[in-house]
């Protein structure tokens, strides 16, 4: 690999001189997708960027982004960068007090909008924040003036050369999710996150010739760095998906060779699986489970030439056709953001197409472990990467794990506007303490076992990280979301979010009718079988970890009743308050929590 690009103008700059007429951005029109180019990409660029100097941002301001991923996405971010400005990405999924707060706590100048609707619900918060002067909206009619075609046809129309950026210039203010209490802006430098992204390039099996179908929010600092800027910086192309409810279509018709996400999107996968496995003839089932199992062998070491050519079969007559649905193509799965399941995993990899997990946190850049192709441990979130330290603090979290402490040029600036919190996220010597507990094997591959905030103690002092066995219990059909809770408690019990179609379809199946929501939920029989799916999901945790009773209910945990981040991790402190009442009376001798 390359020297990392000291910017990222220099980083695309780079990319256009090297890779100018080849495919970047695709986008689903009526007619298929159609692909901008590298060198038309930079030509958007700079007009945005002339057009955001025109309106008078400058070097050092801060440009808010709301929305999902586009092509006026990746440009903004780009034009914000050339001008020196810090970029501040925002979820669309937040509720508008989420945006308010960092609008206002990152002092942006400017918004840019994503759509229409976005542009008109932000319309009451910009009157409310003093130091936001530019308002710009994707998607509205080409005439109107905030619109961000008439940004660009500004920008078209300026003079002016691009702002001289350094590399100790902060690129981002990334928030965090704030799973524990008001999210936080990270600082990154462009020397952090360019020197991450070509970290991350050196560990995986990428190039020039791959396509990406972009599924995973740039707002989040995975999905920045490992989609975004890396395949840009590879001369690599993306498909932008039209999101979940057209991702396997979105797969089929891309073709990509590469998929970067998190676990959901990758249960979402398994479930497609199984879900068409089940209306496939009996010994096409089999011929899949005999496959699966030879491929397992095959991971241990060498087969035998008879048990070689059973597994082509297999492949031939029930991998390949997979395969297919994903597009054909599909040779690598990069997953982060929290820990893949070993169902989940373990299919992908035994349908041919590699698994890479990884490790990282906003603070650090993000990346800083990742499996590859030289050094693969299933199960681990790999080793650290180039110019990355880890190491396991021993006195913070439950025997044979500690806290994974890191060191390395991606680690941030700091906390914008909160000096003491910057100062306590790193020790004495400087090694940035994640909050994420784990530990580190023989070989030097790093395991999580949870987060310092979301493990808890039993009241018999063992230590219980439910993070692991939520996310295999989320494999059942009838488990849409689950949150355990033990608390000083005797033992674990669980707040389970029912999918509601799955239950209705068992129900019918045993000729039950239920005259409401409430009483199926009460009914002793649905009890009883989700306790049976966790009893059975659970066999290879440990005793004192596993789950004696439940709470059900039909209410997901979403971003809008503030159960649940962007990024899908469980706000616990706010799914514990809405439901203390009744996670307690599920333990009737102990008294309230």
């Amino acid at each position: 690999m390359p020297a990392p690009a000291p910017t990222f103008p220099a980083l695309l700059q780079r990319s256009v001189e090297r890779h100018g007429d080849r495919p970047l951005f695709g986008v689903r029109e009526i007619e298929g997708w159609d692909y901008l180019s590298y060198r038309a990409f930079a030509t958007k660029v700079e007009a945005c960027r002339a057009g955001l100097a025109a309106t008078g941002v400058a070097h050092g301001d801060r440009v808010a982004l709301l929305g999902t991923n586009s092509v006026a996405w990746a440009v903004t971010a780009y034009a914000s960068y050339a001008l020196g400005a810090a970029l501040v990405p925002v979820y669309a999924a937040l509720r508008p007090e989420d945006w308010q707060f960092i609008l206002e706590d990152s002092g942006a100048k400017a918004l840019i909008c994503g759509s229409a609707p976005l542009f008109e619900r932000t319309r009451p918060l910009v009157e409310r924040l003093p130091d936001l002067e530019v308002h710009v909206g994707e998607g509205l009619a080409p005439d109107h003036p905030q619109a961000f075609s008439q940004l660009l046809a500004r920008g078209r129309r300026s003079e002016g050369s691009p702002t001289p950026v350094v590399s100790d210039d902060v690129a981002c203010f990334l928030y965090t999710s704030g799973t524990t209490g008001e999210p936080k802006g990270v600082m990154l430098t462009h020397r952090a996150q360019c020197q991450n992204v070509s970290a991350v390039l050196h560990s995986l099996p990428l190039s020039a010739e791959d396509r990406a179908l972009s599924f995973l929010p740039w707002a989040h600092s995975f999905g920045q760095t490992c989609e975004l800027h890396a395949m840009i910086a590879l001369g690599a192309s993306m498909a932008i998906s039209r999101g979940p409810s057209h991702l396997v279509d979105d797969l089929r018709e891309v073709r990509p060779t590469a998929l970067v996400s998190v676990p959901r999107i990758f249960n979402r996968l398994y479930d497609d699986v199984h879900r068409r496995l089940r209306q496939r003839p009996g010994v096409l089932r089999r011929l899949f489970a005999e496959g699966r199992r030879l491929a397992a062998a095959r991971r241990e070491g060498p087969l035998s030439l008879r048990d070689r050519l059973s597994l082509e079969a297999a492949d031939r007559a029930v991998f390949a056709p997979i395969r297919a649905r994903f597009g054909g193509r599909l040779r690598y799965v990069f997953s982060g953001g929290a820990p893949l399941g070993n169902e989940t995993r373990t299919l992908i990899d035994d349908l041919g197409i590699r698994v890479y997990e990884g490790y990282g946190l906003t603070e650090a850049g993000p990346v800083v472990t990742a499996n590859r192709p030289e050094a693969r441990r299933l199960g681990s979130v790999g080793r650290p990467l180039l110019g990355v330290s880890v190491r396991i603090d021993d006195e913070r979290g439950p025997p044979g794990t500690g806290e994974i402490c890191v060191k390395s040029p991606g680690v941030m600036r700091g906390y914008h506007r909160r000096e003491a919190e910057s100062a306590a996220a790193f020790d004495a010597d400087g090694w940035l303490r994640t909050g994420d507990v784990g530990y580190l094997d023989e070989d030097g591959y790093l395991h999580l076992t949870g987060r310092l905030t979301e493990q808890y103690k039993l009241d018999s002092g063992l230590f219980v990280a439910p993070v692991p066995l939520e996310e295999e219990l989320k494999r059942s059909a009838f488990i849409k979301n689950i949150m355990m809770y033990g608390e000083g408690r005797p033992h674990n019990v669980a707040l389970v979010v029912v999918d509601l179609d799955a239950l209705n379809r068992w129900a019918e199946q045993r000729e039950l009718h239920f005259d409401s929501t409430a009483t199926m939920l009460a009914s002793r029989r649905v009890h009883d079988l989700v306790l049976a799916e966790i009893g059975e999901r659970s066999r290879s945790h440990q005793a004192y970890e596993r789950i004696k009773d439940v709470h059900l209910t039909d209410v997901d945990f979403t971003t809008d009743n503030g159960m649940l981040t962007p990024t899908g991790r469980v706000r616990r402190s706010n799914a514990f308050a809405a439901h203390a009442a009744a996670l307690a009376a599920l333990y009737p001798e102990s008294g309230p929590p």
